[in-house]
């Protein structure tokens, strides 16, 4: 049997391009993962402002017009967390 891809192998690659697949790789990895913490850590302030905001202790700082302050900032910290995943998921 015949099997003639048009993709090429492992073995008939060029070492270069597998070195730049490699580097791309991890920079798109660290990207990840730092964007992931920030976002993460992001997620966390938001959540702690919401009943700190409730309360009136501290005012709301996000506003969309049209919805109502607490409305948005627990779309913004569902946001963050979403991100968090999308950047901590291994496919």
């Amino acid at each position: 049997m015949n099997n003639s891809s048009k993709c090429p192998t492992l073995s008939e690659s060029k070492p270069d391009d597998v070195a730049f697949q490699k580097t791309s790789s991890s920079r798109l990895a660290r990207f990840r993962r730092s964007t992931g913490f920030i976002c993460g850590a992001l997620a966390f302030v938001l959540i702690a402002w919401l009943p700190l905001g409730i309360l009136g202790i501290v005012p709301f700082a996000l506003q969309i017009p049209g919805e109502s302050l607490v409305r948005t900032h627990a779309g913004a910290a569902v946001a963050c967390l979403m991100v968090t995943a999308w950047a901590y998921w291994e496919a």
